[in-house]
């Protein structure tokens, strides 16, 4: 070997690859570990742009600048909130563009009530482009003073802060802290806080996207953000208990946008919630909604905001929705003004609506399909439909529901989907309720050029005890006495499988294309040639 082969060319590169060497390690402790092997590295990691510790000292590192810095802690002992605090100081001072610390998990009711809850601060000043905190209900004291300026940020993202936004205490709120100090701020995130006042007022002339998730006790949001094009809200402006049950009107509840490009909207909720009062500047510039609907077949419940804002956005073209059932103890105290008809004669359709994802969490709902199906007689312009089942069809019958005229999508017109040309269908089990979905969508257009189904690992018992005329439990029990339930399993989900496959191809629109029939994947397509035979590939 020449004495040339072991020089250590790696030692002899720039600084800066070293530093892009070192940034593909998992941790600081390893970046500093390189420094023993030379005196070349003994430094080297100092000045390394990117380092994620966990549960260690911080290191000590000078007036090196750092590109990002990641802290996670998973020992609740392990440091104090002075030690926390001392920490965020430090970043912001040296991190420039991205900076993550997450303490050791907590339950909120772990600081109620409590006079002595940790509190970390931020310091007047900082340099970050982007900060992420996860705080577990831990406080977060904002600076006060009048000359406080992160100039640089532009992305906040906070986790389970508690603030503390009582005027007689004298700090500062999150909307002061964001309207003054932040002039760069493009992205802020807020989920489950707690100890935040009633009113959020917040401006931002480089504000474009904002995302609140289960701020409890808000009534009023005013937002002013001339740039906003994404607005998120989630479990905000919540009833109380009481209220929820009672039906009654929240009235004092508002929202205010005022913004010039808003492009989303996405606003979920849990079961009768009463919508707050909506004033958003120029809903005709929306072309995506992210949306919850509680239906009960061809009911809709139009008390929250979802169904207001799907027919109150002309311009909307891409709806992602998530379709609940009310529960029936809710069920029971829903008045006839809460719920409206899908169908109902003269309905306005969502005539721009073009791509489509419906999360089914409908379980297991004998009106399921009449509820799609509802829906879908809205869109007459829809293009693509994305399907996720996300319910779990355990094959119990349901009690039969008072309401009238439920179940009836198999009376309804046909081929009132003239455009739509590709569907998706995931999680698909071959229950009833999905084969009726399946033939459903079929009947609703004779355009659809390719059809999806993709199928899960393992089909469920009540395929193969439904479909196949015996009680899958009784044999699995029998045949384990003889040491085969694993081979009877495989056998009978094998054969659960065919008669999903038979029933798909029996399905008479089907017969304008092909089936394909992968492991995990079902696959439909309109045939090229006019009249062509269905083709079966078990691949």
């Amino acid at each position: 070997m020449e004495p040339a082969d072991d020089l250590d060319r790696i030692s002899a590169l720039p600084d800066g690859l070293l530093h892009t060497i070192l940034s593909f390690l998992p941790d600081a402790t390893a970046a500093a570990r390189t420094a023993v092997l030379s005196r070349r590295w003994r430094r080297v990691w100092i000045h390394a742009l990117d380092l994620v510790l966990f549960d260690t000292k911080f290191a000590q590192r000078g007036c090196s600048d750092i590109r990002s810095l990641d802290i996670y802690m998973y020992c609740s002992g392990c440091t104090s909130p002075e030690r926390v605090t001392e920490w965020i100081r430090h970043a912001m001072r040296r991190v420039t563009k991205s900076f993550v610390v997450e303490l050791p998990f907590a339950t909120a009711l772990a600081w109620d009530g409590r006079a002595d809850r940790p509190t970390v601060e931020l310091p007047s000043h900082g340099r970050t482009a982007s900060i992420t905190m996860y705080l577990s209900h831990r406080g977060l004291r904002l600076p006060t003073a009048a000359g406080a300026k992160y100039s640089a940020l532009m992305e906040l993202r906070l986790y389970a802060a508690s603030f503390s936004e009582d005027p007689l205490a004298g700090g500062r709120t999150l909307g002061d802290f964001v309207s003054s100090c932040c002039p760069r701020l493009r992205k802020l995130g807020i989920e489950c806080p707690s100890g935040l006042a009633p009113q959020l007022v917040l401006r931002g002339k480089e504000l474009e996207e904002l995302h609140l998730s289960n701020v409890k006790g808000l009534r009023t949001l005013d937002v002013t953000a001339p740039k906003l094009r994404v607005l998120k809200l989630v479990c905000c402006f919540q009833d109380d208990a009481l209220g929820s049950r009672s039906g009654g009107s929240v009235v004092d509840k508002v929202a205010r946008i005022a913004a010039l490009r808003l492009d989303e909207i996405h606003m979920r909720h849990s079961p009768r919630s009463k919508r707050p009062g909506l004033d958003i500047y120029d809903l005709t510039s929306v072309r995506r909604l992210g949306i919850t609907l509680h239906v009960h077949g061809r009911y809709c419940y139009h008390m929250d905001a979802s169904l207001w804002l799907l027919e109150n956005c002309p311009g909307v073209e891409d709806v992602d929705v998530q379709l609940w059932q009310l529960p029936q103890w809710e069920r029971r105290n829903v008045t006839a003004g809460e719920y409206v008809d899908l169908m109902l004669e003269g309905a306005r359709p969502f005539g721009n609506v073009r791509n489509m994802v419906v999360k089914l969490y409908l379980s297991p709902e004998p009106y399921l399909v009449a509820s799609v199906s509802a829906l879908l007689m809205r869109c007459p312009g829809l293009r693509s439909l994305c399907i996720k089942i996300h319910s779990s069809f355990s094959g119990e019958e349901l009690s039969k529901c008072s309401c009238a005229d439920m179940d009836t999508w198999r009376s309804h017109k046909k081929n009132f989907l003239e455009y739509l040309w590709e569907v998706k269908i995931s999680c698909f089990t071959g229950a009833d309720v999905e084969m009726d979905l399946v033939r459903m969508l079929f009947e609703s257009s004779n355009s659809i050029k390719s059809m999806t189904l993709s199928v899960v690992a393992k089909i469920p018992n009540i395929v193969s005890s439904s479909k196949m005329g015996f009680s899958l439990l009784d044999d699995v029990v029998s045949s384990s006495e003889n040491g085969d339930t694993e081979s009877t399993v495989q056998d009978e989900e094998d054969d659960g499988r065919e008669m999903i496959i038979q029933e798909l191809m029996s399905i008479p629109c089907t017969g304008q294309g092909r089936w394909c029939f992968a492991k995990d994947l079902y696959t439909w397509t309109c045939s090229t040639t006019e009249n062509a035979p269905p083709v079966q590939d078990l691949g």
